[in-house]
């Protein structure tokens, strides 16, 4: 044990004599140092499309935290956008309603039509960088080639390659807002295209080039459930249609009445839990509507309806509206192959049946869903999180977190919230979360922090109990189980309602954690027993004071006297 100070060779400040040894978890107080000062905190996010203007938004405006957070957010491409700067293949379109699909806190008023395209998301993306100054924080044309956690100094030091000059940088937190899920302009006019796959992208793909190909061929390895529009309560018909100059003006006009538009339309898309529950009354129910929309849509031809409507459960893949794809399968010289492709030819693609002649083949075959860095992670004690997910399915804490990985986080890792509701609100509610780890880091003195190993596989056992019960977990090809799709074992999707994700987590769990402190002593960050407040001259000294929430609380103590009366 070290000497402890002494004053006057009585008992001292500390509270130990002359000739006492003191703990060694003791630390002299900083009379100078308030309590839960911030310490400055470099944090690096990879990624600027959506979910990582959101924490660049949150962080400058939101939670305020401009002062101690020195932000970058590095990205491979060109622009800001993401995933909508990448993709840009014909009829590419958000299949959520527009007014779903916006930042938390940017809603627009000038939405074009009611599911937008590609281009316009991409420039609403961009409009939204320049007017809250976002671009302040991004490095473009920046692609992160390595993250190696530092232990002793508690950092993570990257190796970045800007604009083909390989660049050194360093982060106390890093923050992954990669996509999991290129492609070049092409006059498809009066050609033969084929289109291999029918997911979401092949069938937008299709129903697009076939009205302009002089013949359209998509190649299918199985059926899909194509399903009505999402919100399709909500449109004439059940169909895309475009906003008029004047429903446009009383958005803008009307706050309010916008404002009960939007939140109408984001409480029809986050009812999708209970269709998704095997064997539920909800989803027999829309297995049987979406049976007849198919068997309309295909003519009520008896073969096609055998051939095109899917024998696995509803929802088990995900879930793929397509305005037109149906009804162009069956129309002039277009048409569906199902015979097993054995090669792609100089002129064409030859399958079990023959070969057939294309001027353009579009792959619309679907995306690696493995959750592996596009980076090198290097982790504590030297553990390369890409190698471990190489070798084992992917999991994370809440999807957002990984043992063994300090001050490490992802938006939308394994199990996450994407097929319940709305994806950009649930990534609202990631940068919050994430952002209260940063805070409670920067405030408390603490180092690092990562989620127990046996606490995640705690976590890990529960959801996959829980997802059993629903149909994502059925016999389907599909996405939803990551590289395995004959496991059950569901990798992609959060196990419960997009609600439920919210309330599990509106707060951090620390006992989940291991956490590690820059001082001897955790608490530490107490200070001097005062906080900056009580001496800012202009300070608040009664600021936890509300009428307006004192008079709440008296309501609220009405309305249950009422109630106990009743």
């Amino acid at each position: 044990m070290a000497i402890c100070s002494t004053i006057n060779n009585t008992k001292g400040a500390n509270g130990f004599h002359d000739s006492e040894t003191c703990p060694p978890n003791w630390v002299p107080i900083d009379a100078a140092k308030f309590a839960l000062t911030p310490r400055k905190l470099r944090v690096v996010c990879v990624g600027a499309g959506i979910s990582g203007l959101t924490l660049a938004h949150y962080i400058k405006y939101k939670r305020n935290f401009a002062d101690y957070i020195d932000l970058t957010l590095y990205d491979k491409n060109h622009e800001v956008g993401g995933t909508w700067v990448e993709h840009t293949y014909p009829g590419l379109r958000c299949d959520a309603p527009s007014h779903v699909y916006v930042f938390p806190f940017e809603p627009n008023h000038t939405w074009s039509e009611f599911y937008s395209s590609g281009e316009e998301i991409q420039k609403y993306i961009e409009r939204t960088a320049d007017k809250y100054g976002l671009r302040e924080y991004i490095k473009l044309n920046s692609r992160m080639l390595e993250s190696v956690w530092d232990a002793v100094s508690g950092k993570w030091k990257l190796k970045i390659n800007r604009q083909g000059r390989i660049i050194e940088d360093e982060c106390d937190i890093l923050i992954s807002a990669v996509g999991w899920l290129k492609d070049k302009s092409y006059d498809y006019s009066g050609k033969k295209v084929a289109v291999i796959g029918n997911g979401s992208t092949g069938i937008q793909i299709f129903t697009e080039v076939a009205k302009k190909a002089a013949k359209t061929v998509n190649f299918i390895r199985h059926p899909t459930w194509v399903t009505s529009n999402i919100a399709a309560q909500f449109t004439p018909n059940g169909h895309n249609f475009p906003y008029s100059e004047q429903q446009m003006q009383e958005f803008t006009q009307s706050p309010k009445k916008f404002f009960q538009y939007r939140k109408q339309l984001e409480a029809g898309i986050n009812y999708l839990w209970p269709m998704m529950l095997k064997g539920g009354q909800e989803n027999k129910l829309i297995t049987e509507i979406s049976t007849q929309i198919m068997s309309e849509r295909l003519g009520g031809k008896e073969d096609l309806v055998k051939k095109f409507i899917p024998q696995h459960a509803f929802g088990c893949r995900r879930l793929t509206p397509g305005d037109g794809y149906l009804e162009s399968l069956h129309t002039g010289s277009n048409r569906a192959e199902m015979s097993p492709i054995k090669r792609i030819t100089e002129k064409g693609i030859e399958t079990e049946a023959g070969e057939e002649e294309f001027d353009l083949i579009a792959c619309a075959t679907g995306y690696v869903i493995d959750f592996i860095p596009p980076w090198k992670v290097v982790g504590g004690g030297g553990e390369e999180l890409n190698g471990r997910w190489a070798h084992e399915l992917a999991t994370g804490y809440f999807s957002m977190c990984v043992p063994n990985m300090p001050n490490f986080f992802m938006f939308h890792g394994p199990n996450t919230p994407v097929g319940q509701g709305s994806i950009l609100r649930a990534q609202g509610w990631m940068a919050d979360y994430i952002l209260k780890w940063v805070e409670k880091i920067a405030t408390e003195g603490i180092k690092c922090i990562a989620p127990r190993k046996d606490i995640t596989d705690e976590y890990n056992v529960y959801i996959q109990e829980q997802l059993k019960r629903t149909v994502w977990s059925g016999e389907c090809p599909g996405w939803y189980k990551g590289t395995d799709p004959r496991s059950d074992r569901v990798t992609v999707l959060y196990a419960g309602s997009i609600l439920h994700f919210k309330a599990c987590i509106e707060n951090i769990r620390g006992e989940d954690f291991e956490f590690e402190y820059l001082s001897r002593n955790r608490f530490s960050y107490l200070g001097n027993g005062e906080t900056a407040r009580e001496r800012d001259q202009v300070g608040d000294l009664s600021y936890y004071m509300s009428l307006d929430t004192e008079e709440d609380m008296q309501a609220q103590v009405e309305r249950r006297r009422d109630i106990c009366q009743a």
